[in-house]
């Protein structure tokens, strides 16, 4: 296959495009775990239940400035797999998993957990959580679900909400930006893509962009900013180390650097800061990674270099035409990658890129039908676009 080549009224030349890096950390304790839950509290991440050796009811957590585990009381309830947690001012929140529908609350400060009011759903294991403004979210799983129940901390009471108006799905992923909630990909009898945003508010979902990929379950998921990352995974034929970043702002998928190590599904995910985190899961794994992205989306944004980014025509058969516009001047780095994040080509520079609008055309006549993408970094700015070659 001959190169993709890059002609622009800013001629580039390149040493590498940012997708976000990798950092392996201490191994989480004791040994290999499977279907674990986890979540944070302030600096401090914690990671419990889950199979060990056997059902486990420990908990550890973990300091990414000392980069240690230190074990906590732990849970009193028994053993599970594939339980959800969340975590609301500075308390965690662990419950469902297997066949129950218990929930606890875990007071990190004082090492001591409290039972709470039972999730108002049926017991289930595979469902997601994740928080909003205060209040907690339980939904799906089980076998095949798609309700969905609120918790309220203050008045230690479930209030069951609009369904996911999708397929009903168990291992989906479930995370809340801002203000929303959102519940998308996971298995019903077949893989999902879809994803689907939740207003509290108003009671009601609405359709977001899909997960670009055939669909997954079982994967992790992390919020940092205004932006999800998915991770890992199963496809029905094996596991995935990929990631993706779901920008909410602008409803978008991108490629982000893969998790460079083994292939998983039923992993645990969790943000600690501006950091994501990832580790165990299947097969018999208990290491841990730190993920640090390149761009925090929504943070500063108004500084983005990026003022503007265009392709035509898309789909694409011989020519993929670029119109980037830039606040100030900055370095630019363009690449191109398939869907599983492989780069096709880089076209890179030392030169410097001025303010305003630089054009670039994309010979792509050499590349298979298919869907690609264009990732475009100036400065420390990033956007990545989908196009599609017939």
């Amino acid at each position: 296959m001959k190169p993709v080549l890059f002609s622009a009224f800013c001629f580039l030349l390149t040493a590498s495009y940012s997708q976000g890096s990798w950092i392996q950390k201490t191994n989480i304790p004791p040994s290999a775990r499977n279907e674990a839950t986890a979540f944070s509290i302030g600096n401090l991440g914690y990671v419990t239940l889950g199979s060990t050796t056997g059902l486990a009811t420990d908990i550890w957590e973990y300091d990414p400035s000392a980069n240690t585990w230190t074990q906590k009381a732990n849970f009193p309830g028994a053993g599970r797999n594939s339980p959800v947690s969340f975590s609301i001012s500075g308390k965690g929140y662990v419950g469902t998993g297997g066949t129950y529908n218990d929930f606890w609350e875990f007071d990190a400060a004082a090492n001591a957990w409290t039972v709470r009011t039972n999730f108002g759903g049926a017991g289930r294991e595979g469902a997601v959580g994740f928080s909003v403004n205060g209040k907690g979210y339980i939904g799906t799983g089980g076998s095949y679900q798609n309700d969905l129940w609120e918790y309220d901390p203050a008045s230690n009471a479930w209030t069951q909400r609009a369904n996911l108006p999708a397929s009903a799905r168990y291992h989906a992923i479930g995370f809340g930006i801002g203000n929303y909630g959102y519940i998308g990909t996971g298995f019903g009898g077949t893989f999902y893509s879809d994803l689907w945003q939740f207003n509290p508010v108003a009671n009601t979902w609405s359709p977001r962009s899909p997960f670009p990929l055939a669909g997954v379950d079982r994967s992790e998921v992390f919020v940092i900013g205004m932006a999800a990352y998915l991770c890992a995974g199963w496809n029905g034929s094996s596991a995935q180390n990929y990631l993706y970043e779901y920008n909410s702002l602008t409803d978008t998928w991108s490629v982000q650097t893969s998790l460079p190590a083994n292939a998983r599904y039923n992993a645990i995910g969790t943000a600690i800061g501006n950091k994501g985190y990832v580790g165990a899961g299947y097969s018999n794994l208990n290491d841990f990674w730190e993920f640090t992205p390149s761009v925090i989306v929504g943070l500063d944004n108004e500084e983005s270099l990026i003022t503007s980014l265009t392709l035509f025509p898309n789909p694409a058969s011989s020519s993929l035409h670029v119109v980037l516009n830039l606040r100030e001047p900055g370095s630019c780095n363009l690449a191109v990658s398939d869907l599983s994040g492989k780069l096709i080509d880089r076209v890179a520079s030392g030169k410097t890129c001025g303010a305003g609008e630089h054009t670039f055309t994309i010979s792509v006549e050499s590349l298979p039908a298919g869907v690609y993408f264009l990732s475009v970094q100036a400065g420390n700015s990033s956007e990545q676009r989908k196009f599609i070659v017939r």
